[in-house]
């Protein structure tokens, strides 16, 4: 047993191989005494929580998954443990942690009690033994699985202001069939894809920190622009160099034509102004310190903790703080468009929903808080306000009202007994087609006829719905596959007077989502300013 613990002390300079070492040792120097049916009674897990309370929480998860097998062995067969158990004791005792705090109770009972067999007082025979091992490694996996693979509890998810539901795992599932196949499930773990590239990511920069992290950038000029020479440019080329903007490392102080390359990689992947001179802004964003790049990474991979793992064939996906929508095919982006967010006082809300309708030609009936902000008082200064926006009253009933009779002083918005329609046209707010996923925030993507937001870095303008640069381009995909609808038929739809009503045949899964960081399909990693402060509550509730 001695030769084990040495073993152990090694095994965090070697890792992998040797824990399987270990446990080919194990297995060869420990004489298997489990009954030879591999069944425990059901007692000895009352009495292992017993012994290890922190294991209290867990303790009707552990009870389902064993009443599920018969309270058979899954860690072990008639020969010992399974290899299956290297990886679980790799992962949680050896590999450095990627998160914040993922915790492993009684570390250092589970190394003594899984390498060298060390009997506590409850311990009196080599079959007990085998059996906390046994029921040692199911509870930390359980315990792995609810920190790693479900995240942070609703409470924190919910005050970060993200309304998509959790998803749900069958953790005992999940264990049944990694102990039963030889494929490591720490390699394929059952979350976002997502989140294993931005895990990739987080290791690239703690490398760089634990390396000494990045140098500040000072300049007294305003920009530098390709064939300049200083050396602040040799500066910016280290750090693109580190961060794998640039291919190769070059000290020279000369703004080369590969250092534009760089320069254009860099400002695309943290949505700067793609002109490939290196400003203040440029510099601002060079100067984040990296200690803040890894927090971004973890509370991003926190979120990918709450979306579902699954592909789906045909998805929509909003990224509020990258401004873009996302088109999905088999779980892969085929096209994106730019889109305009909520500002911040009319933040849009992150959720899930089932596109089912496209309006064209819509008609805009006003929310109340729009007429209480903006409308009812343009009405009290000017009564003409109505005509000059295409909007029209219309009673209770539905019946158009003639506004002129109607006096408007008297009333509130919540008051009004009346609705404020905008009529169709090329002055609607929601341009000339609008798309439906119902859901409680009433928020929908539409046209818009205010363009001009589109050309902006920065588009957070609505009032908390979606508009799409290219809201044609949308209705054709979505009715590519319907042969009664071509082109003309569409731009003709656009162009009434009233409305036209499509129901989407199969919805399509719509999610409206909050990302700061995430790596594109290039593989490169993607940083984006926090716009609705989320990031560092979110962080709060990680550490605490």
């Amino acid at each position: 047993m001695l030769v084990l613990a040495s073993s152990i002390n090694s095994c965090k300079r070697s890792k992998k191989e040797d824990v399987k070492k270990i446990i080919q040792q194990i297995n060869e120097n420990e004489q298997f005494n489990a009954d030879t049916s591999l069944v425990f009674d059901s007692l000895k897990l009352h009495r292992f929580i017993q012994v290890y309370p922190s294991f209290g929480y867990l303790k009707k998860d552990i009870q389902f998954f064993y009443q599920n097998r018969n309270y058979s062995f899954a860690w072990f067969d008639d020969k010992g443990m399974l290899e299956q158990a290297s990886n679980l004791i790799n992962h949680l005792v050896y590999e450095d942690t990627d998160e914040v705090d993922i915790v492993v109770p009684y570390r250092q009972e589970f190394i003594n009690l899984i390498t060298t067999g060390m009997q506590d007082s409850f311990m009196n025979s080599k079959d007990s033994i085998t059996i906390y091992k046994e029921l040692m490694l199911t509870a930390q996996y359980f315990n792995y699985a609810k920190q790693v693979w479900e995240g942070a509890d609703d409470s924190a998810r919910i005050k970060s202001g993200w309304f998509i539901p959790r998803k749900k795992l069958a953790y005992s599932s999940l264990l049944d069939s990694l102990t039963k196949s030889s494929v490591n499930i720490f390699q394929q773990e059952p979350l976002y894809p997502q989140y294993a590239l931005l895990k990739s990511k987080l290791r690239l920069y703690k490398t760089i920190e634990k390396n000494g992290g990045f140098d500040s950038i000072s300049s007294s000029v305003n920009k530098y622009k390709i064939g300049d020479t200083s050396i602040v440019i040799q500066q910016i080329k280290k750090r693109l160099y580190l961060e794998k903007d640039l291919a190769v490392e070059n000290n020279s102080n000369v703004f080369d034509s590969l250092m534009l390359s760089a320069v254009l990689s860099y400002q695309s992947r943290n949505g700067l102004k793609q002109d490939g001179i290196i400003g203040k802004t440029m510099i601002n964003q060079l100067n984040i310190p990296i200690k803040k790049i890894i927090e971004k990474l973890i509370v991003n991979m926190e979120r990918c903790r709450w979306l579902p793992a699954e592909s789906f064939k045909d998805y929509f996906l909003v990224n509020i703080p990258d401004y873009k929508l996302y088109v999905y095919e088999a779980d892969t982006i085929s096209w994106d468009m730019n889109v305009v967010v909520g500002k911040v006082m009319t933040k849009t809300a992150i959720f899930h929903g089932d596109m089912k309708y496209i309006v064209f030609s819509p008609r805009w009936t006003i929310p109340t808080s729009i007429i209480a902000s903006e409308v009812l008082p343009a009405i009290k200064r000017n009564i003409n306000y109505l005509t000059k926006k295409n909007f029209e009253v219309v009673d209770l009933n539905g019946n158009v009202v003639n506004p002129y009779t109607i006096a408007w002083k008297k009333y509130s918005a919540n008051s009004l007994p009346y609705k404020i329609v905008q009529k169709s046209g090329d002055d609607n707010a929601l341009g000339r087609v609008k798309f439906l996923f119902p859901n409680s925030f009433n928020i929908y993507m539409h046209d818009t006829p205010a363009k001009s937001y589109f050309n902006e870095s920065t588009r957070s303008f609505s009032h908390g719905c979606v508009r799409l640069a290219e809201p044609k381009k949308l209705a054709q995909y979505i009715l590519r596959n319907d042969t009664t609808w071509n082109e003309i038929r569409i731009d003709t739809s656009m162009q009434q007077d009233s409305e036209i009503k499509y129901i989407i045949p199969q919805s399509i899964p719509v999610y409206i989502v909050y990302f700061t960081a995430w790596v594109d399909n290039n593989g490169h990693l993607n940083i984006r300013k926090d716009i609705y402060d989320r990031d560092e509550r979110l962080l709060e509730s990680l550490v605490k």
